[in-house]
């Protein structure tokens, strides 16, 4: 019989796959273009519900990133068969401060730390949470490459090619 507990490790799950290189918009860092955006608005954090699909401060064209935050909970459920319904609610807050990090650490090129803290909320009102924290820099497309997987997406499938056959002989 499965628990609510088992929700921190859902919490777990979802930060670390969170502040992967997995986790990208439009081809580029999900963190560095949230960074971007935080700096752009003059804020020190990204909220994200993920429930009711919601960014604050508002963050236009970041439906991939919703949809990705949404596919993570979701596979996390089924895996431990655990019901949606239990969630009441999902928020993702990354936090951009030079404070996050032991400031003894130099700072890298242009890289400011970050935190993000993962809270699930169940049906009970008990929270489940989880942090990573990490070093990034604002997206900044002349410096970054392009995901391969950006690109993938905007074409067709095409057929897999079979590779039960023998090579065919010279």
């Amino acid at each position: 019989m499965t628990r609510r507990r088992s929700l921190n490790g859902v919490a777990v799950a979802i930060a670390g796959s969170f502040i992967s290189r997995n986790n990208d918009v439009k081809g580029y860092w999900g963190i560095g273009m949230l960074c971007l955006q935080a700096q752009q608005t003059r804020s020190t954090s990204v909220s994200i519900d993920v429930l009711e699909r919601t960014i604050s401060p508002h963050v236009p064209d970041f439906g991939d990133l919703l949809d990705f935050c949404s596919s993570l909970l979701q596979s996390q459920m089924d895996a431990l068969r655990l019901s949606i319904t239990w969630i009441r609610k999902l928020e993702i807050v990354v936090e951009f401060s030079q404070e996050i990090l032991n400031s003894e650490q130099p700072r890298r090129n242009q890289e400011d730390p970050f935190r993000c803290i993962v809270r699930i909320t169940d049906d009970l009102e008990r929270i489940h949470e989880a942090s990573e924290a990490g070093r990034c820099a604002p997206h900044d497309p002349s410096r970054e490459l392009r995901s391969m997987r950006a690109e993938a997406s905007n074409k067709p499938l095409q057929p897999i090619a079979r590779t039960d056959r023998a090579p065919a002989e010279r």
